[in-house]
Parts: structure tokens; sequence; C-alpha cells
């Protein structure tokens, strides 16, 4: 038994049919006017509700769709397009029928971005956004591609002057899910730069610019600046367990590090060339034997170590103008060449080798002593001898 209920005047049209199959239970419903389009059906062929809202009476509008058939969505359409969707499960989608998470965007690229986030300042007509834009390949997919760089989304800012857009920033991912890499971009009028790179691994690289740490001005590629003195506050740029790698563009490096004695060690190329110790900071420079080749015994030196001229003196960079001693570089070269290094012009010398000078040059004068004492022996012997000769004919 169907009971329908119909009101019809010039501008509105009311029909409502009532099932006794199941009491209780609305069949159908369709309000109609002569501006707009209302209605509310459900179609036995295909267990639906629909609730349809059409402005001129066409083909076009809005359209609000429960369906039994598409895993009891609940979806808003436009034009035949679904725009948004809600799932049994409280997921809800913008731009995409089959909400993977509780909210899920799917657009068209970073160009139209999914997820828009404005403020507005009074502060120089000034604006900035947030867009989140969509991920490479299939829509709702959360597997990635296999190559490492494929994009896997962005976040994006920039700020907006009241005309135009300028001075985008926006991270992108990149990679596979077991592979990858998070990389910082700019962009302005010359183009796009990359600004920070931070790898699957934890590993950061900067291609271009400075990184400041503790630092809003970094002037150089790396600064890192304390809070406060080392002493004061333990503290300063601490690198472990494998120490501090500094490196040419030929993959010539330097290494420092601190071993399970607590010496701080300098090896050059993967080769242990000094330590310094923990206790008393002494500078310990390795000599081993079999470190070494075509050993020669130092000759004689002590006539050109008198002729060295140590000096006191003041660098002129210096602003404290603290007194130095030393030598002069060039007077030095004259006499040893082989102690002399030149960097840009500017000659230098390893003080610690006048040590080993010093050394050879007391042996040498031990020596002269040695056979001077040797003569004032024989001429006191001699005379000794001649002492007790005149003694003896008296």
């Amino acid at each position: 038994m169907k009971r329908t209920i119909i009101i019809s005047t010039s501008c509105l049209m009311l029909i409502i049919g009532i099932s006794t199959s199941v009491l209780g239970q609305l069949q159908d419903m369709h309000i109609q006017s002569n501006n707009s389009i209302l209605t509310i059906e459900a179609l036995t062929g295909n267990p639906k509700v629909q609730l349809t809202i059409d402005a001129n009476n066409t083909t076009n509008g809005w359209v609000s769709v429960f369906d039994r058939n598409d895993a009891n969505q609940l979806k808003f359409r436009y034009n035949n397009t679904t725009r948004m969707a809600l799932s049994t499960i409280g997921r809800l989608g913008l731009g995409i029928v089959d909400p993977q998470t509780i909210f899920h965007i799917h657009g068209d690229g970073f160009s139209s971005d999914d997820l828009f986030i404005e403020s507005s300042s009074d502060n120089g007509g000034l604006s900035g956004w947030i867009g989140f834009s969509r991920s490479e390949g299939t829509p709702g997919s959360k597997t990635a591609s296999s190559s490492i760089n494929n994009s896997l989304g962005r976040i994006a800012w920039r700020s907006y002057d009241g005309a135009q857009y300028n001075n985008i920033y926006y991270m992108e991912g990149f990679g596979s899910t077991n592979s990858g890499s998070l990389k910082f971009f700019g962009r302005n009028a010359s183009g796009t730069f990359q600004v920070l790179h931070l790898d699957f691994e934890g590993n950061i690289r900067v291609p271009s610019g400075n990184l400041g740490i503790n630092s809003v001005d970094p002037d150089v590629e790396l600064v890192v600046k304390q809070r406060q003195t080392p002493l004061a506050s333990l503290g300063g740029l601490t690198i472990k367990p494998a120490g501090l790698k500094i490196a040419d563009d030929d993959d010539d490096f330097w290494l420092q590090y601190v071993d399970t004695f607590n010496y701080l060690n300098f090896a050059y190329n993967g080769q242990l060339l000094a330590q310094m110790s923990s206790a008393s900071g002494d500078l310990f420079t390795f000599s081993d034997i079999r470190l070494k080749k075509r050993i020669e015994y130092m000759t004689s030196i002590l006539d050109k170590v008198l002729k060295l001229r140590p000096i006191s003196y003041h660098y002129k960079h210096d602003q404290t103008d603290n007194m130095d001693i030393g030598f002069i570089a060039q007077e030095v070269e004259l006499i040893f060449p082989e102690l002399v290094s030149e960097v840009d012009g500017l000659k230098s010398l390893p003080y610690s080798k006048f040590a080993v000078l010093a050394i050879k040059a007391i042996q040498e004068q031990q020596m002269q002593i040695d056979q001077l004492q040797k003569m004032v022996l024989a001429l006191q012997e001699k005379v000794d001898r001649m002492n007790d000769s005149q003694a003896g004919s008296k």
C-alpha cells in the first residue's frame, strides 16, 4: 500500500510517498520550484539516497549521494565530478573519491596547491601562505616510485606584496619507501636554487650558501657560535666518536680524533703523524724508524749554527704588541734552506727543528771541549814531568 500527498502551487511542488511494507521508511520526497531544484529520492534499482541542488534546472549543479554500492560513502559532486567524500570510518577526502587517511587532499599539482593556508597582514600589504602539493603517482596511493629522484610532495612558503608572489621557498621529499632525501629550495626572479639537502641517512649538505649554528648571519660555509666559553659551559663543538675530517677537492684530508688514552691524534690521509697528551698538553711527533727511509746522519753544522742570528721582534698584526723571539726566515734560508717553507709568498720556519740543530751543535762543541781537555791534560802531564825533572837535578 502506498500513500502519496501532493501539494502543488505555481512555484512549489511537494510530493511525499510512504510505504507500508517498512513502517516509517521514507521512499520519496521531491521539492521543486521554478528557480531551483531540491531532490531527495531513493532508487530501488541502485540503493542510494541522492540530494540534488540545481540552480538553473539544468544538468549542472551540486549533488550529494549516499551509495551502498560504493562502500557506503557520502559524496558531494559538481558536474558529475566528486569534489568531497566521507567514508563510513570517518575519512574525509577533498579532490579524491577514496580517502586513505583521516584527512586526505589530492590536487592537480604544484601550480594549484592542494592545501592553501594564508595569513594576511596590514604591515606593508604583505601576506604569507603555506602550500602542500600533491604526491606524484597514483591518486590515493601511499606507495612511492622506485626512483630516488621521484618527487614525494612539497611544502611551500612565499610572500605576497599585493600584486604578485615573491621569493618562494619550499621543501620537497624525493625517493622511494626505503631511500630518499628532503631538499630545501629557494626561488626568485633569477630561478630556482637548492639551499639544503638532508638525505635518508641523516647527512646534511649545503649545495650553495652558508650554514650557521647559533649564528644569524654566517659569512662562511659553516659558522658555529658558542653561547659561552668552552671552559665555562663545558660545551663548544663536540664531534664523536670518529673525529674531525678536513679534506680538499682532491680528497686529501686531515683527521683529528681522540683515542682510548684520551690523546688528541693528528693523521694525514690515514697516516698517524702526531698526538697531544691529555695530561700535559705536550705534542708528540711520531719518529719510529719504521716510518722512515733514506736515513743519513748529519755532518758538522756548528759553523752554520754560529751564523744564525736570534732576534726579538713584534708582529705587525698583533694588537697587544707583545714581544716575541725567533729568526728571520729569509736569513735562515741562506744557511738552512731545507727548513724554510713558503705559502702565498710568505716564508715560515719549523721552530721545533731548531732543537735538533742545537743538539747537533752541542755535540760538536762537546767534541771540541773533549779534545781541548785532552790537550790540557797532556800539557799538564808535560809540565809536571818538567817540574819533577828540575827538582831532581838540584
